[in-house]
């Protein structure tokens, strides 16, 4: 007959924690019983078990204790309210004739159990390295090491149900308003950096070895620089969103705040693309950006100063470990492997997989979807993935390079494509949305994918059979279709460094963090007065990211004249015939691309008329207006 036990240890004392009150419930749909209850002995452990002999049934249970308690009772010091009040374990019996045992090692701040028979029996996803199961990283300033019951499961899920830090907060689900925006810590050549990331897309294991920092971490005694001037200056009303701003203008400041303050436009630059991802729709912008202006003034204090110190030596410490995590999570495994070769291995040995980078895109599958993936193999640990190497004709970005990370970059081949990669969702949305990713999921309306195509970018293949190159534009065959075969994945983007008269246009229902309802991307090259080469290609216009060529042909050998442009505008429509939906018509579509060519043409023709807002001098002016 099978039993059911507990242990509990107390991780502070190095001892069994005695005097620990629990609750066991059997659930069952929407209802929960209760079965017993009681408090844990001098061993840490019930007198007797749990359930015994008959009482074991295959079912559902949880096991709350109620930690806060207890640490009172020993006299420790606790924050009001705790930070741990009552841990609930969830965990599932299979087998009414097997012993289960549910242990718990618990902290004031931190809690961990790990896997025994009372998780579902799983596939063994077997990688061929070194591997660990478990998940570290700072929550705060605190070490964590937790187990991960549903790889699925999000930061900001973690945080509220888990974490009980409450003050983060869920508005969307999709990482568009910005409510659940924390800071994210990651070593970078050997130092912190500091980014802001939208917490409710980002499946938890995907934060290893990092640190977050949610709104409770900001204020340690007296207010932060940022919260003083949200209070001071009147930029919070209903409060929901406040929280996620706060962390935005954190990361602004602990970036260097500071050093934008000289040319106001600058400064009002930085400020505006650190809240574009966070949206109000009470208080107002002006208070907010008043109180960033004020607190990104400040330096960041010498107590601030220390805990990062001690953060970046706990991020380099665990950054050395060359075991690559692999999660055998009850709804599918999470391995993160460390190299393209690990990489590689893992898609042989696993087919039936989603591969998951920044999650920007995916993470949507799950929250909006409902979909579960299962399993997942992240790349968000692959280091070579990572790079950007610049050679005389190419510039090489690894496929794992976030937008924010490349954004400098791409913007010395062409500052308008500098431009458009600023118009790419928030910050945060660019902090963690990779190149690869943008390219690698074929959607027909994905920002960059044009761009590169008109630039006459490539993109490199690798599998464990080696590696293959292939011209943008072939990599996308049809609407959900692209030129990946069974075990390969985007390894990096080969952009040419030199392109000609380069512009790349945007449309969408709003400037910043909107989707792409047309793009269009324009590289000629103009000798003597006349078109000698031309490369155009447009997203949202077809079910890929495609070519004009029969625009490119009305362009090529002809003078640069507007007769010219109005007959590759007949091209545009011999190249697409775009689709309706939410965001534009067929007919807004075809007009909007044909423009698009003309306003390409008025630009060439005098680049001091600005037709575009980015580029108006009075942009701080009118930001207040």
């Amino acid at each position: 007959m099978g039993r059911l036990s507990t242990h509990v240890l107390d991780t502070v004392a190095g001892s069994p924690a005695e005097g620990v009150s629990w609750a066991l419930f059997r659930l069952e749909g929407e209802a929960r019983s209760q079965l017993s209850s009681g408090k844990t002995n001098s061993d840490g452990r019930t007198d007797g078990a749990l359930l015994e002999g008959d009482a074991v049934v295959a079912g559902t249970y949880e096991l709350v204790f109620q930690v806060a308690d207890y640490f009172k009772g020993l006299g420790t010091e606790l924050s009001d309210p705790p930070f741990l009040n009552e841990i609930p374990l969830r965990f599932s019996i299979f087998d009414a004739n097997q012993n289960y045992h549910v242990p718990l090692l618990v902290s004031p701040y931190s809690y961990s159990t790990y896997r025994g028979s009372c998780f579902e029996k799983r596939e063994n996803h077997k990688m061929s390295c070194k591997t660990r199961n478990r998940v570290r990283f700072l929550l705060g300033w605190t070490p964590m090491e937790i187990s991960v019951e549903d790889s699925n499961q999000t930061v900001l899920q973690y945080l509220r149900d888990q974490a009980y830090l409450k003050g983060t907060k869920e508005g969307c689900a999709e990482g568009d308003c910005g409510s659940c925006t924390l800071v994210v810590g990651d070593v970078v050549d050997g130092k912190i950096a500091y980014s802001s990331v939208n917490s409710c897309i980002l499946f938890l294991p995907s934060l290893d070895g990092k640190q977050i920092l949610t709104v409770e971490s900001v204020a340690d005694g007296a207010l932060h620089p940022v919260q003083q001037a949200m209070v001071d200056l009147h930029g919070s009303q209903c409060g929901f969103c406040t929280p996620g701003i706060i962390m935005s203008l954190l990361t602004l400041h602990l970036n260097g705040g500071a050093k934008h303050l000289n040319g106001g436009v600058k400064n009002r630059q930085a400020i505006d693309d650190a809240l574009a991802g966070n949206l109000c729709r009470c208080t107002g912008y002006g208070p907010i950006i008043d109180a960033a202006e004020v607190a990104c003034a400040t330096p960041i204090d010498e107590a601030w100063q220390r805990q990062i110190h001690h953060a970046e030596a706990q991020l380099i410490a665990w950054s050395k470990d060359t075991a690559a995590l692999k999660v055998e999570a009850k709804s599918g495994a999470y391995m993160a492997p460390k190299t393209s070769d690990q990489l590689a291995t893992c898609l042989t040995d696993h087919t039936d997989v989603t591969l998951v980078a920044g999650a920007t895109d995916v993470g949507l599958w799950v929250t909006k979807m409902g979909k579960r993936l299962n399993p997942i193999i992240s790349l968000a640990d692959v280091a070579d993935l990572k790079t950007i190497c610049i050679t005389d004709t190419h510039l090489d970005i690894g496929a794992g390079v976030t937008y924010s990370n490349a954004h400098a970059a791409l913007s010395d081949i062409s500052p308008s494509l500098g431009e458009l990669i600023r118009r790419i969702g928030s910050l945060q949305v660019r902090n963690s949305g990779t190149i690869g990713g943008n390219i690698a999921n074929g959607s027909p309306i994905g920002d960059m994918p044009p761009a590169l195509i008109a630039m006459g970018a490539s993109v490199v293949l690798r599998s464990a059979q080696g590696k293959r190159e292939v011209p943008l534009e072939d990599f996308f065959i049809e609407y959900g279709k692209q030129d990946l075969q069974s075990g390969e994945f985007v390894s990096r983007v080969l952009v040419p460094r030199y392109v000609d008269t380069f512009r790349c246009y945007k449309v969408t229902k709003r400037f910043d963090q909107d989707i792409t309802a047309v793009l269009g991307a324009f590289n000629l090259c103009i000798e003597a007065g006349i078109v000698t080469s031309a490369r155009i290609a447009f997203g949202g216009m077809a079910g890929t990211p495609a070519r004009a060529s029969a625009c490119e042909v009305a362009l090529i050998d002809r003078p640069w004249n507007m007769e010219t442009i109005e007959l590759a505008q007949t091209g545009l429509d011999d190249d697409f015939v775009p689709m309706s939906d939410m965001r534009a018509s067929a007919q807004y579509r075809s007009l909007a691309a044909r423009n698009l060519l003309e306003r390409f043409y008025l630009e060439t023709q005098n680049s001091t008329i600005p037709l575009e807002l980015a580029n108006r001098s009075a942009l701080g002016k009118l930001g207040h207006e």
